[in-house]
C-alpha cells in the first residue's frame, strides 16, 4: 500500500487479539459493548495509544498496590487505589448485567453460566472493597504511629 493511503481505523495484530479475547470473554461482538459502554474501564482499549495508556494505568495501580501490601503507601494512595478498584469492579458488574439482561438468550449455555459466575465473583469483590480499604488504612496507620505502650 502506498504511504498516506492507510485506512484510518486499521488494527494491528495485537488489536485483533484484544478483540478476540473480548469475544471469548463475554461471548459477544466487542463493538456492541464499546458502543453501549464507551467509558467502561472493564473493556480493553482499542488502538495502540489507548492500550499504552491503559497499560501505564495498570502498572501504576500495581506499584501502588505493592506499596499498600508492604505498608509503605500513603493514606491518599490507599483511598485512590480502592476507589479505582471500586470503579473497575462496578464497571465489570455493569457490563455483565447488561450482557445477561440483553443477550443471555442468544448465548450458548456455557457462556451464560460463565457470565453468571463472573457476575457473582465481581459483585463479591466489589462488596469487600470497603473492608479491604479499611484494613489497609489501619495497617498503614499502625506502621506510621506504632504503639509503644507508653502514653
Amino acid at each position: 500500500m502506498k504511504p498516506g493511503y492507510e485506512r484510518a481505523n486499521t488494527f494491528d495484530d495485537s488489536d485483533k487479539n484484544i478483540e478476540e479475547d473480548l469475544k471469548g470473554l463475554y461471548g459477544l461482538d466487542p463493538g456492541i459493548l464499546r458502543r453501549e459502554f464507551p467509558r467502561n474501564r472493564a473493556l480493553s482499549a482499542m488502538g495502540t495509544a489507548e492500550q499504552s495508556r491503559k497499560n501505564e494505568e495498570w502498572e501504576r495501580r500495581n506499584q501502588i498496590y505493592s506499596r499498600i501490601v508492604s505498608n509503605r503507601a500513603s493514606e491518599k494512595e490507599v483511598q485512590r487505589y480502592y476507589d479505582e478498584q471500586s470503579h473497575l469492579m462496578a464497571d465489570m458488574v455493569e457490563l455483565l448485567e447488561f450482557i445477561i439482561d440483553r443477550y443471555n438468550d442468544t448465548l450458548p449455555e456455557k457462556e451464560r453460566k460463565k457470565n453468571a459466575l463472573l457476575l457473582e465473583q465481581y459483585r463479591k469483590q466489589l462488596s469487600v472493597i470497603p473492608l479491604k480499604e479499611k484494613e489497609s488504612l489501619e495497617r498503614i496507620r499502625k506502621v506510621d504511629y506504632p504503639v509503644t505502650g507508653k502514653d
